[in-house]
């Protein structure tokens, strides 16, 4: 079981060198897709957009598996991005992994 628990751990830190290491480029795409003025914020349109836009939709990734996506990465606040109708950027990274 230990063994488990030390390989989750290194893909998790994996996870996060990629996630640093692409951090800049991100937060460009995510601010070019965001309806919100200030860029603080992304909708389920724009998110949906932003994947048709790369090609990233198909059989295993269709519109309503984004749709539940988006709705699963939702997480309550008062902050940027922090209603259920749209996602912060913290939340568009979960996201992006759960497309993946």
């Amino acid at each position: 079981e230990r063994l488990l628990h030390a390989e989750f751990g290194k893909k998790v830190q994996k996870l996060e060198d990629i996630w640093s290491y692409y951090e800049a480029d991100l937060h460009t795409i995510f601010g070019l897709y965001c309806s919100e003025e200030d860029g603080s914020a992304m909708s389920v349109h724009d998110f949906l957009k932003m994947i048709k836009d790369g090609k990233l939709e198909g059989v295993q990734l269709t519109a309503p598996k984004i749709v539940d996506i988006f709705a699963c990465v939702q997480e309550l606040g008062t902050g940027p991005g922090g209603g259920m109708d749209t996602m912060s950027f913290d939340e568009f990274k979960e996201a992006l992994a759960a497309c993946s």
